[in-house]
C-alpha cells in the first residue's frame, strides 16, 4: 500500500526550517546557557566568599609568605614540644625505648638479670629488699605484650633504684600497674605511656624528702598519682610510704626502631 505524499510549499517548507531553528535554539538556551547562568552566579558567590575571607586581596608573595610563617610556627612549637618531652621523661633512651622491639626471651633474661643486680646492691647497702621478685612474673601468655612487659621492668628497676640510692630502710612492695595510654584529642594520636609502680616502703624523714626532689631532676622524674604515709615499723624508719608512681614515656616521631637498654 503506497502512504500519501505530503505537498509543501517553498513556504510551508521555510515555516518549518524556522520552527526547527527555533527549537534547536531553545534546547541550547535550556541546556546550556541556563548551565552557564547558574556557574557563572556559584562563581560570584565564591569570589564574594573569598572577598569577605580577606585572602582575595593577598598577592602571591604574601600567600607564600604567610605560608613560611605557618611552617615555621609549626616547628618552633614542635621544638618545644620535644624540649618538654625531653625534660619530664623517665627514660634518658626514651626514643629507642618507645620504638624497641622486644620478644619473651629477651624480657625473661633482662628480668633475671635485674633481680639478681638489685638483690647485690640491697646487701652491699644493707637494705632489706623483701620485694625480691620485683612483682613482675617470668610466666609470659600470649596475650602479653613484651615491649610493654620490658618498659615495665625499666621502670621498678629504676624506682627501687632510686629508693635504694635515697637509704630507705626497708622496700616491702613493688608492683608494676597497667600502662595508661594518653592520646592526641585532634586524631587520636598517642602522645604518652604512663607505666605506674605501686611501691611500700619505711624510710625516715630526711631520706624520704631527699627521694621527693630526685623524682624531678632529668632523667628520673616520677609522677605521684597518690600517695599515703602513715607511722613506720621503727624509730629509725618513722615514715612508711605507700604510693603509686608513674614512669613517662613520650611518643616521639623521630624515635629509630631500637632495642630495648637500660
Amino acid at each position: 500500500m503506497n502512504l500519501p505524499r505530503l505537498h509543501l510549499s517553498e513556504r510551508n517548507q521555510i515555516v518549518l526550517i524556522l520552527l526547527a531553528l527555533a527549537a534547536v535554539f531553545f534546547a541550547l538556551w535550556h541546556f546550556g546557557v541556563r548551565d552557564i547562568s547558574r556557574q557563572r552566579q556559584a562563581n560570584a558567590a565564591f569570589r564574594a566568599e573569598l572577598e569577605r575571607s580577606g585572602f582575595a586581596s593577598q598577592t602571591r608573595e604574601a600567600l607564600e609568605a604567610t605560608v613560611v610563617h605557618e611552617e615555621e610556627v609549626t616547628g618552633k612549637l614542635a621544638a618545644e614540644w620535644q624540649e618538654i618531652a625531653d625534660r619530664l621523661a623517665t627514660f634518658s633512651n626514651q626514643r629507642a625505648l618507645s620504638r624497641s622491639e622486644v620478644l619473651r626471651i629477651d624480657y625473661k633474661v633482662e628480668l633475671h638479670r635485674t633481680r639478681a643486680r638489685l638483690d647485690r646492691k640491697s646487701e652491699t647497702l644493707g637494705i632489706s629488699l623483701s620485694a625480691k621478685e620485683l612483682g613482675m612474673s617470668e610466666e609470659v601468655f600470649t596475650s602479653d605484650d613484651p615491649r610493654n612487659l620490658m618498659i615495665q621492668l625499666r621502670a621498678v628497676e629504676k624506682l627501687v633504684d632510686l629508693t635504694l640510692d635515697r637509704r630507705i630502710r626497708t622496700l616491702h612492695k613493688v608492683h608494676p600497674k597497667d600502662p595508661i595510654e594518653h592520646l592526641r584529642p585532634s586524631d587520636k594520636r598517642l602522645i604518652l605511656e604512663e607505666f605506674p609502680v605501686e611501691v611500700e616502703f619505711d624510710v625516715d624523714f630526711a631520706n624520704f624528702y631527699d627521694l621527693f626532689r630526685t623524682v624531678f631532676e632529668d632523667g628520673k622524674v616520677f609522677v605521684f598519682r597518690n600517695i599515703r604515709i602513715v607511722s613506720g615499723a621503727t624509730s629509725q624508719a618513722p615514715l612508711r610510704v605507700q604510693a603509686v608512681m608513674s614512669a613517662l614515656l613520650f611518643d616521639t616521631p623521630d624515635a629509630p626502631p631500637a632495642t630495648a637498654q637500660r
